[in-house]
């Protein structure tokens, strides 16, 4: 038969489980607001959103090569230390202000994976490798830490199954 898992909150000595300790990260977004706030900048959260859009239009397309989507990852490199500099922004949503460097590390994220890919698949073209490569059947994977990317493929199927 199945039993149940047990519970989340279970431990050995069944004493309760202390409670997360969040301030330190608290305090680091609370520094984050108030820097974002600051005037001075002359980066506003709508003209990074603008360029990050014209970006991923132009050099991630379904027509891509190696040239566009390293000009896009030295594009967003630049807009993630512009929102560095960053102002608050009061024509967008807060959330907006707020995001911005966590979309910009997804977009990044996005055109190094189309980078490390060196083939065409599905509706995605490669002009300088057209065609589909059995080596490249797996999923690709990208992590993150301290703001770099290491990408490899699912070869042993731990994404996928």
């Amino acid at each position: 038969g199945k039993a149940p898992a047990p519970g989340p909150c279970a431990n050995d000595s069944q004493a309760p489980l202390a409670a997360p300790d969040f301030s330190e990260f608290i305090e680091k977004e609370r520094r984050n607001l108030e820097k974002l706030s600051s005037p001075g900048s002359s980066f506003p959260v709508s003209t990074i959103r603008s360029m990050l859009a014209k970006n991923m239009h132009d050099e991630l397309g379904i027509l891509r090569n190696e040239q566009d989507l390293r000009r896009g990852i030295d594009d967003i490199s630049f807009l993630l230390s512009a929102a560095e500099k960053i102002r608050f922004d009061r024509s967008v949503l807060t959330y907006f202000n707020y995001s911005i460097t966590g979309i910009l590390n997804l977009a990044k994220a996005t055109l190094t994976c189309a980078d490390f890919r060196k083939e065409s698949r599905g509706a995605h073209q490669r002009s300088d490798y057209p065609q589909e490569a059995k080596e490249w059947e797996y999923a690709t994977i990208i992590s993150y830490d301290g703001g770099n990317f290491r990408t490899r493929l699912d070869r042993e199927h731990e994404y996928e199954s």
